[in-house]
């Protein structure tokens, strides 16, 4: 089994958010967690420091833990605002080029998944701020209806990874969908308990699972989502689950690769048929 590491970037700075109600649903929830005992006192300061920082994003300290494990992994940045994501194109155009000038992959974090005209703009704009001509999306949300394939292969993306579940990648209507198998907030977030998160033992637990499942299912190319904003002493046991898990997996002694590499070798396959 292979595994390809990605991460979504949902927000840059903690003041794009003074329009919309994000920061204070944020704070009255920290607060509730504080009261709950899930977060200590000295996190639960931290995170109001942010107010002072100015930054809800933690892409070099991501990029450079990831380089120190080996790992190439992929950055999807929105071009577009929607669904609580409120950076601007000209906030994100520099992280683009940044991401790239450091040697890791980057693609589109996509608003519009019902909208063929939206799509296309999305990707076309991502295009001009990147210079690439061949990249793939994952939709903010995870948002996706029963046209938004045919919308992304006929706008001319190389791939999507927003459908989670236990598959191999496949085609559709000769599109590829790498499926996404483990994600931050489902293991490291208790949704079944209020203002509540897992412990990290819970954790590394239910993601040993998640991994052997995928194991027995012959899972070739094993799909990990970590948003970077969680890469801080903010959301420590996050932070902690994520460097667990990348450690994990290099006692393992899986191989890392990326959704091009990857696909490549699922075509050369496919051809040898």
């Amino acid at each position: 089994m292979k595994v390809i590491v990605s991460h979504d970037v949902d927000h840059l700075t903690v003041w794009e958010h003074y329009k919309d109600l994000i920061l204070p649903k944020y704070y009255v929830r920290n607060t509730l967690e504080m009261m709950a005992g899930v977060v200590s006192f000295k996190e639960y300061c931290r995170r109001y420091a942010d107010l002072l920082t100015n930054k809800w994003q933690n892409l070099d300290e991501l990029m450079t833990f990831d380089a120190s494990h080996g790992v190439v992994s992929t950055f999807f940045i929105a071009v577009a605002k929607g669904y609580g994501l409120s950076y601007s194109l000209d906030a994100a155009a520099p992280w683009i080029q940044k991401i790239l000038s450091r040697g890791f992959c980057t693609g589109v974090h996509g608003i519009a998944f019902d909208s063929f005209e939206e799509i296309c703009r999305e990707r076309e704009l991502f295009r001009q701020i990147s210079g690439l001509e061949s990249f793939g999306i994952r939709m903010h949300y995870l948002h996706f209806s029963n046209t938004t394939l045919s919308y992304l292969r006929q706008a001319g993306y190389l791939f999507d990874s927003t459908v989670m579940k236990m598959e191999n990648p496949y085609f559709e209507e000769g599109f590829p969908e790498f499926p996404l198998h483990l994600m931050d907030g489902v293991v490291c977030a208790d949704r079944k308990r209020k203002f509540s998160n897992r412990t990290l033992e819970e954790a590394k637990s239910l993601t040993k699972k998640i991994i052997e499942e995928a194991e027995q299912n012959h899972i070739a190319y094993f799909t990990v989502l970590f948003h970077d904003r969680y890469f801080s002493n903010r959301f420590i046991v996050w932070r902690s689950w994520y460097t667990w898990l990348i450690q994990y997996l290099c006692e393992k002694k899986v191989q890392f690769v990326t959704y091009e590499d990857a696909l490549a070798e699922i075509r050369k396959i496919k051809r040898s048929r």
